[in-house]
């Protein structure tokens, strides 16, 4: 845990120490003198965990402050189910109806301490990472905005649903898939040796190859990350990452207000290049309305929504493409691709100047169970 919990560079080079020292050393009396990173910084390198985390945390605190009401206890605890929080050869993290789980407990807990609230907005650091967010809220729903990350949404919740539709895990590199890619090489270029006896998990992972790096995300997912782009030839070319963009606001920090208008929560955000107002009514209907500055040699200006599951949406966008979110992932049984999620990027043409986006989260039917059963691994 202490080596897959560092960053896929350093991952890398503590791989190559091992083989440097050699088995004999670190199986011995030095091996434990070589570590890696400390398994609390999961929450570090996984911004996804790290949310699910401050969210129960903050929940915990919250559910002491209303009396510990006991649905609402037992939730917090059912949300602290370590294995969703964490990437291993068994899924962890990697695996969505995991993170599904924390995520409907953490639904159960708000939902039965925010019973009969009003629409609100908090500022508030709910992750730890030492920029304000706007945590939205009322007995129907939760929304987490980061202004610091484009005024991103990093939670979407539906109390009727109890699911986060913005639960979905960004593509990342890990150091084993550079580890892979440098055996694919080492195959081509000499004879494999014959292993005796079964093989144990540390042999699959030996035998683990790719033939290239995956795509990777330039920021972590959200619903609503906004650029200015040029011309997209192909929906392959968006999915691998390879669309110049000439504007990018995934990580801009912009000026943010936010209030109550006419009962519906207000979050006006200013960035370099770009204007977004979110609009959130008591039921957690979503309208996110954008003003941008034309660029040259621009032909699209666009936002894309990460979703985990399907929602409504309403725009006037020009143009849409959408594409599985696929992550690579080492498990016992080799390398594992899930789909973590859709993504749906709307574009309106750069010379139009403004556009919206309208979404809600659909009710599911009353005959049906709130939380349908999902497939194991």
């Amino acid at each position: 845990m202490e080596g897959w919990a560092l960053p896929a560079g350093q991952a890398v080079r503590l791989k190559h120490l091992e083989d440097f020292l050699g088995e004999a050393r670190i199986s011995g009396k030095d091996g434990a003198l070589i570590r890696g990173s400390h398994w609390r910084h999961f929450l570090a390198k996984y911004p996804e965990s790290n949310r699910m985390h401050k969210k129960m945390l903050v929940l915990s605190r919250l559910c002491r402050e209303r009396g510990d009401p006991a649905g609402a206890r037992r939730a917090v605890g059912q949300a602290q189910c370590n294995d969703a929080y964490w990437h291993g050869v068994f899924g962890g993290l990697y695996l969505p109806h995991l993170r599904d789980g924390i995520w409907r407990a953490l639904a159960q807990a708000e939902q039965t301490l925010r019973a009969g609230e009003g629409l609100a907005i908090e500022p508030i650091d709910l992750d730890c990472d030492g920029h304000r967010e706007w945590w939205v809220h009322s007995a129907t729903f939760s929304a987490l905005i980061a202004p610091h990350r484009g005024a991103a949404i990093e939670e979407w919740t539906s109390f009727a649903s109890l699911r986060n539709a913005a639960n979905v895990l960004t593509r990342r590199h890990e150091g084993y898939h550079q580890e892979a890619v440098e055996r694919e090489r080492q195959r081509r270029s000499e004879p494999e040796a014959n292993s005796a006896g079964a093989p144990s998990i540390h042999h699959l992972e030996e035998s683990l190859r790719l033939a290239q790096l995956p795509p990777a995300d330039r920021w972590p997912r959200a619903i609503g990350l906004e650029s200015i782009v040029g011309p997209v030839e192909a929906v392959a070319d968006w999915v691998a990452g390879a669309i110049p963009r000439l504007r990018d606001w995934g990580g801009a920090n912009g000026g943010s207000t936010a209030g109550l208008e006419a009962g519906v929560a207000v979050i006006r955000t200013q960035f370099d290049g770009l204007r977004k107002t979110i609009r959130i009514d008591d039921r957690g209907r979503l309208r996110v309305e954008f003003e941008w500055d034309a660029l040259p040699g621009a032909t699209w200006f666009t936002t894309e929504w990460s979703l985990a599951h399907e929602v409504t949406i309403r725009t006037d966008a020009t143009a849409r493409w959408g594409y599985p979110i696929e992550t690579i992932a080492k498990s016992e049984r080799g390398f594992d691709r899930t789909i973590q999620g859709q993504a749906l990027v709307l574009g309106w043409s750069i010379g139009s100047g403004r556009g919206f986006v309208e979404a809600e989260n659909p009710t599911p039917p009353a005959t049906e169970p709130a939380d349908p059963s999902v497939p194991g691994e």
